[in-house]
Parts: C-alpha cells; structure tokens; sequence
C-alpha cells in the first residue's frame, strides 16, 4: 500500500510540473478560445479599419499591375476595375487615395 502512495504521489508531482511548464502554457495560448475575446471595436474603429485595409489593397493592385508593365490603357482599365470592385466591397464612402 505504501508503494502505491508512493507512486501516486509521483504521478501527482509529474502532473503539477507538467503544467506549469512554460512551453505547456505557450502551446494553450495557441489554441483558439484560451484567451479572452478582444473587446469590441466601435464603429468608427471599424469603418477606420476597413478604409486602412482597403487603401492597402489598392496599393497591392497599383504594385501588381506596374510590374505587369502594361500599356497605359491596359493600367488605367485594371487600376478602374480594381476601384470598381474595391467600392462594392468596401464601406459607404471609401474613396482611393
């Protein structure tokens, strides 16, 4: 019986220092739900976000289509559509820079 204590008792220990290992602690923060949702963003904090993404994704099709190195007419068509679809995804009044 008192082996079996024994025993237990050092299970019981492996487990404790288990968990408080620091790379146990770093992998639960990496699952999803281990920490507190952020707060809520107001509304203006979101449209300023929205507009932020936006504005970048229109730099990142200016940048694409430079390196095309397409004709003028073929740039200015893509850089319309680009601003096109960018308006009907984006928040009410977004404008390109």
């Amino acid at each position: 019986m008192r082996e079996l204590l024994a025993a237990a008792g050092d299970i019981s220990e492996r487990a404790t220092e288990t968990r408080s290992e620091p790379w146990a602690i770093a992998y639960l923060e990496t699952v999803r739900g281990f920490k507190p949702p952020p707060p809520p963003m107001s509304s203006a904090d979101q449209i300023k976000l929205a507009e932020t993404q936006a504005d970048e994704m229109a730099g990142v099709i200016r940048a694409v289509l430079e390196r095309l190195k397409l004709s003028d007419d073929d740039y200015t068509r893509g850089i319309d559509i680009a601003i096109k679809e960018l308006r009907a995804a984006a928040p009410q009044g977004w404008e390109p820079l």
